[in-house]
């Protein structure tokens, strides 16, 4: 019965051993396998801007774009001049929608 024990001892101690490394490999892969790309924004001239875009920009603020950029994920960051003579940030994608930029 001793002996029955101790083998009964060994195998689950190696069944939890495994089992454990197992877990270590796995949450080690996922920590690459959700990464993103980095974002980086070039600039673009307005006039090069999409028509959505801009009607956007017109028809929510009342503001005239100052500058843009784009990213690889055709994501516009502008920034635009309302008619009270602020300025702010927005982010558009290239249809017209408003986003939340990607970082």
């Amino acid at each position: 019965m001793k002996k029955f024990t101790t083998v009964l001892a060994v195998i689950f101690t190696i069944f939890i051993g495994t089992s454990v490394n197992a877990q270590k490999k796995t949450e080690q892969n996922v920590e690459f396998e959700f990464r993103k790309d980095k974002v980086i924004y070039q600039p673009v001239d307005v006039s090069q801007l999409p028509q959505p875009v801009i009607s956007a920009v017109k028809n929510d603020f009342s503001a005239e774009v100052i500058s843009a950029q784009v990213n690889q994920y055709e994501e516009f960051k502008l920034q635009i001049r309302t008619t009270e003579a602020t300025t702010r940030t927005v982010y558009a994608n290239a249809e017209g929608a408003w986003i939340k930029p990607t970082e």
